[in-house]
């Protein structure tokens, strides 16, 4: 009776150890070189465009069950670039990031889903 409640116990935490094994999750740096996090802005009668060029973040991706992917990005503030000097010494002020007191801005995504519009190359982030 004790042997085959440890032969079972045996065959439970072999199997279990097999299934977490199996699920894989791969996890990718993003790679600055080749991203951008812009934003465009409706200003008067023009949208004026504008990115942070000082951001890091990673992506993990489940193999098995796409809704298990995660997102997690840090942009700093002062990095903001409008192409406008001006502009961005005052998105930098208290105005609007307050840079100084918020030199950070994080996003940790709570789902990833595929663009329908946009097919595979890009993806809706909430």
């Amino acid at each position: 009776m004790f042997q085959n409640r440890l032969t079972a116990f045996v065959l439970t935490a072999v199997v279990g150890f097999s299934a977490s094994v199996m699920a894989t999750t791969t996890t990718y740096d993003i790679d600055k070189d080749h991203s951008a996090i812009g934003f465009s802005v409706k200003h008067m009668l023009s949208n004026v465009k504008g990115n942070f060029t000082d951001f890091s973040g990673t992506i993990v991706m489940d193999d098995k069950d796409a809704s298990k992917d995660k997102v997690d990005v840090m942009v700093k503030t002062a990095s903001v670039d409008t192409r406008n000097a001006k502009r961005d010494e005052h998105l930098k002020s208290p105005d609007f990031f307050d840079a100084a007191k918020f030199p950070k801005i994080t996003f940790k995504s709570t789902s990833m889903k595929a663009d329908p519009k946009a097919g595979k190359t890009a993806y809706i982030l909430t």
